[in-house]
């Protein structure tokens, strides 16, 4: 999938013209399977935040101090299906939903959850503040879109019909700045010298911005949590080998300390597997020990630090309970390689010489 920028001002009922023209133009070149025009692209659409209000609401409905939605857009009636989203509730915008229709909306389901609880969404009257004259009847309800980036919630978000835009605002408003979707049977890159050449039929001035594939859009969006996962990734490796070699070095030390107390007990007949198993399993006490009480502290910091950090892992929460296994199982094969080796090579040497040992 491609997305290419357009922006430019055409004055009077032009603008109104342009843009199902050059939609049609898009739609027609070869190795295009479908094409759509958006004023925002996810998931870098900055939030607009416009005042809405609900016709028939008195301000005792209100659940609170202000109603705000936190995305506002125009799209034509192939946007959500091009952009991989799906109506949840009632229909998508259609193309019955002329300039002159009346005026609808669809609405994702943050929306309706947030104010429409406990009410039938379909059909209830909006009214945008801040210029705009017609009240818009909710159509349809569509599955939340993270619009501004991957790795914060989907937000509020109403849309217009692209035809029906002009005529919303108490003065003809004309769009400045769309972003045209295509989707092609070949590679994205191919059609953009065709695209190229479409605009320029109708616009020779008008210039094209950020001409990108979808994957780098998604690779662009991802950079920032995608290094700071990096970092994280590679300080838990690090805290993982220190604590590994921690472990080793003072398992080790703690066996070589015994030596004497290894020779005594093989100079008065233990068996050195016998000696083996036992230090092992005193060796093993303590490591369940410690992976317990590690274990019940990496819980509980979860928690505690998982609101302000759940959002570098896209919502999943911190505990996983495969990660926290592999690491105590890494532990503990860890403290238990250091203790095996050590007690092997004491049981191996003569006893009179591990009772020399100091």
């Amino acid at each position: 999938m491609t997305s290419l920028w357009l922006r430019k001002t055409y004055p009077g009922d032009a603008g109104i013209a342009f843009w199902p023209r050059l939609l049609d133009r898009l739609r027609a070149l070869p190795g295009v399977r479908a094409a759509s025009l958006v004023e925002q692209l996810p998931p870098s659409h900055e939030m607009n935040h416009e005042g809405v209000s609900f016709p028939g609401r008195s301000a005792s409905d209100r659940d609170e101090p202000d109603w705000i939605v936190d995305f506002v857009q125009a799209a034509d009636d192939a946007a959500l299906d091009i952009l991989g989203a799906r109506i949840v509730r009632g229909r998508a915008f259609a193309a019955s939903d002329a300039l002159d229709a009346p005026a609808v909306a669809l609405v994702n389901e943050s929306f309706a959850a947030k104010y429409f609880r406990g009410r039938e969404p379909i059909g209830q009257r909006i009214k945008l503040l801040f210029g705009y004259q017609r009240e818009l009847r909710v159509v349809g309800v569509f599955a939340d879109i993270k619009r501004e980036a991957v790795d914060k919630p989907a937000g509020t978000e109403l849309m217009t019909p692209l035809q029906q835009y002009p005529r919303l605002f108490e003065q003809p408003a004309a769009l400045r700045e769309m972003y045209a979707v295509l989707r092609t049977t070949d590679e994205p890159a191919a059609v953009i010298p065709a695209v190229n050449r479409a605009v320029a039929e109708l616009d020779p001035t008008l210039p094209l911005f950020h001409v990108h594939t979808m994957d780098d859009v998604l690779w662009e969006a991802i950079a920032r949590p995608r290094f700071l996962m990096f970092l994280l990734t590679a300080f838990a490796g690090i805290a993982l080998l220190l604590a590994a070699v921690g472990i080793y070095g003072v398992m080790s030390h703690t066996v070589a300390q015994r030596t004497h107390e290894i020779g005594l007990r093989v100079a008065l007949g233990a068996r050195p597997g016998q000696v083996r198993a036992m230090v092992l399993r005193q060796a093993a006490a303590l490591v369940i020990a410690g992976v317990a009480i590690g274990l019940a502290a990496a819980i509980a910091l979860s928690v505690a630090l998982g609101a302000p950090l759940q959002g570098l892992f896209y919502g999943e929460p911190l505990a996983q309970p495969a990660l926290l296994a592999a690491v105590a199982v890494a532990v503990t094969v860890t403290a238990l390689l250091a203790t095996w080796i050590p007690v092997r090579r004491a049981t191996e040497v003569q006893p009179t010489v591990a009772l020399r040992t100091e």
